[in-house]
């Protein structure tokens, strides 16, 4: 293995909700106010569902092969050539939803909060902080996240519960009002968000007790569906799903309309911290498991060397994929659910399943 860390089905879990989350609870609410509006809620529920069987597929072939990777398993399943094909898939969808997230980091740091910073300013500092945690392995990017996801969680619940006085329940009505088709458009991005959790197929070789990789999984996603729910709830409860269907960053405006008795006010720094320790690891775990892939594509014996590469890969390519933050806010809410959910969270997943299936192939248990 080149991975000589290991890790627990909890911890495991743990780096998948902060993997999901991290940029979820930011972009997501804006894009499915835009198609469900009021109704919003409704198609978290349907994502969540959906999310929870992406979680079964994935977690269902990794446990097949509890030895190996994604990378690994597809070659014996498809033969060299088709497998290596999609193995090359990988590293590049890896590096792809990465850079995207770098960008998505740089883009809200500038916009939100400092902007007058250079875009580069931030993607080199959060590409080199994270090039530091993979280096040191899976091990030590899954402990420090222990802690991060604590931070990550109190706080989002703190801010939840502030807002509790600022909502609106009139903003809910009417309940229902629209047919199936705009809930449905409405699951469609946070559902492909949830799909991420495929990511999960590059750590199950690592993971002590992989049997368990499936019920983890699936809570993983049922975690995130509460989250998000409770996301939504709380801005459109207290922005209105109009004002959340306009606002770029909807928590963050809503955390900035919190006032308790003109000494609790202004706490958006609150939500940069603990989003900033979120995506931290978000970009760590994508960049782990590109250079892990790459690693066991190329047949190398150690992932590390390629870790600096990698990081200025990364670095020119969140750069330069978009334009401005219109392009990359068009980009996630048309583009990237079909991209993703098509072909890297469902297509492939279903297709080397059910290639498992019918050939009986199966890995060695740990």
């Amino acid at each position: 293995m080149l991975e000589q860390g290991i890790i627990s089905p909890r911890q495991a879990m743990e780096l998948m909700v902060t993997t999901i989350i991290a940029t979820i609870i930011l972009f997501v609410p804006n894009f499915t106010a835009r198609e469900a509006l009021q109704d919003a809620w409704i198609s978290v529920v349907i994502a969540t569902l959906a999310g929870i069987m992406l979680a079964f597929l994935v977690t269902t072939l990794g446990m097949r092969f509890p030895n190996q990777t994604m990378i690994q398993y597809s070659q014996d399943l498809l033969g060299k050539f088709l497998g290596k094909g999609i193995g090359l898939l990988y590293i590049w969808f890896y590096l792809h939803i990465n850079a995207i997230i770098i960008r998505e980091f740089g883009e809200f740091m500038k916009t939100a909060f400092m902007p007058d910073t250079p875009l580069i300013v931030f993607t080199v500092t959060i590409v080199l902080l994270a090039a530091f945690a993979v280096r040191g392995g899976l091990e030590v990017i899954a402990r420090m996240n222990e802690w991060l996801l604590l931070l990550f969680l109190f706080t989002f619940i703190i801010i939840s519960f502030l807002a509790l006085g600022e909502i609106d329940l009139n903003n809910f009505k009417p309940v229902a009002e629209h047919n199936l088709l705009p809930l449905l458009r409405g699951a469609f991005a946070p559902t492909s968000w949830m799909g991420e959790i495929v990511a999960i197929t590059m750590v199950i070789p690592y993971i002590n007790q992989p049997g368990k990789s499936r019920r983890y999984g699936v809570g993983a996603v049922i975690l995130v569906g509460l989250l998000l729910l409770l996301s939504i709830f709380t801005s459109v409860g207290v922005l209105g799903a109009p004002s959340t269907a306009k606002f770029q960053f909807p928590l963050l405006e809503m955390v900035r309309l919190i006032n308790i008795a003109e000494f609790i006010e202004r706490i958006d720094a609150l939500v940069m911290v603990t989003w900033v320790a979120g995506v931290y690891i978000k970009i760590s775990v994508f960049f782990y498991v590109a250079v892990l892939a790459i690693s066991q594509w190329t047949q190398i014996q150690d992932y590390k060397p390629v870790t600096f590469p990698v990081g200025v890969i990364l670095t020119a390519f969140s750069l330069l994929i978009f334009e401005n933050t219109v392009e990359l806010a068009d980009f996630l809410s048309q583009t990237f659910p079909s991209y993703a959910l098509y072909l890297f969270e469902g297509g492939i997943p279903l297709l080397l399943l059910i290639t498992a299936l019918i050939t009986g192939k199966r890995g060695e248990k740990n």
